[in-house]
Parts: C-alpha cells; sequence; structure tokens
C-alpha cells in the first residue's frame, strides 16, 4: 500500500473539518444548541405557570432564558473563534502531504515532517464526507475523502486501519 494525498489548508477544509467534527467527534458541544433552546423554552414555560404570579422569584424563568441564550451564544462564538484561529494562522493555503504506506503514514508540510505508525492510532473514524485519525493524544487529524484518487483507496485505509489500529477496532 502507497497511497499519496494532497491536503490545502482553506477556509473550506476548515469548515467541513469544524462540520465533521461537530457531527462525529463532539462529545458536549454538539447538544450545547439544544441545552440553550431548551433553558429557554423552560423558562417561557415557567413564566406562563407562574402567570405573572411569582412574587419574589420572578427572576427565575428570565435567568433560565438567560442561560439559554448565554449557552447559544457561546456555541456560535466558540465555533467562529476556532474557524478564525484556523484562518488567521500561516498555514492557511498551504498543502500538507500524506503518504500512507504498510507500517507508517509519512507527513510533510510547511514546518515540519515526520512519521506516525499505525499502532500509534487510536482510533479512525469515518465520516460521510472524512477520515478523523485520530492518535494517543486525542488530537484529530481530518482528511476530506475527496482528496483521495478513488472511493477504493478511502476504503483501503480503513481496512487496513482496522488490522492495525487496537486488533481490529478501529471503525
Amino acid at each position: 500500500m502507497n497511497i499519496e494525498v494532497d491536503i490545502l489548508l482553506s477556509k473550506a477544509y476548515y469548515e467541513e473539518c469544524g462540520a465533521e467534527w461537530l457531527k462525529y467527534r463532539s462529545k458536549g458541544r454538539k447538544w450545547q444548541r439544544l441545552l440553550g433552546l431548551l433553558l429557554i423554552g423552560w423558562g417561557f414555560c415557567l413564566y406562563a405557570i407562574g402567570d405573572g404570579n411569582l412574587g419574589r422569584l420572578w427572576f427565575i424563568p428570565p435567568l433560565f432564558m438567560l442561560f439559554g441564550a448565554y449557552e447559544i451564544g457561546d456555541f456560535y462564538y466558540t465555533m467562529w473563534k476556532w474557524l478564525r484561529d484556523r484562518i488567521d494562522t500561516r498555514l492557511l493555503g498551504k498543502s500538507v502531504s500524506l503518504v500512507f504506506e504498510q507500517d507508517v503514514i509519512r507527513h510533510m508540510g510547511p514546518f515540519a515532517a515526520g512519521e506516525i505508525k499505525w499502532v500509534g492510532l487510536h482510533q479512525v473514524k469515518e465520516t460521510s464526507k472524512g477520515i478523523f485519525l485520530i492518535p494517543e493524544n486525542g488530537i484529530s487529524i481530518y482528511l476530506p475523502k475527496q482528496v483521495f484518487q478513488s472511493p477504493t483507496q478511502v476504503e483501503t485505509i480503513l481496512n487496513h486501519a482496522q488490522q492495525k489500529v487496537n486488533g481490529g477496532g478501529a471503525r
């Protein structure tokens, strides 16, 4: 196996990476908007149930609504800031090459080159638009499927990873 891919680090790449991470890798962040909406809804329900007769507890419904608005705002601000931080780096517009070999994945970028052994990966996760390579330290390396020459290359990498990573439990 000797599969080579080049990834252009562009705004579109980072947007896709962020969306796929949110959908497939995030543990709590993907629920943050729903939590915010539930808190706002709960605040409205408390206000409707209290019918304006909450007395000294009048501040509780607006407090729930405020926390809900905060959660929603924090979600969008964090995602915007993450994307902005990626766009503001000197890597934007640069290319990163990866070569998938039998025992290692070689990478060459504008500032570094090296290799990752397949056994050093903790998990390989397929998404609808790409693949996440997840080393032991938990970072996510995102590879869009469109950078591969054919869908069979994607399957070859996933099958190889399944055999190498944790004795077959990678996918």
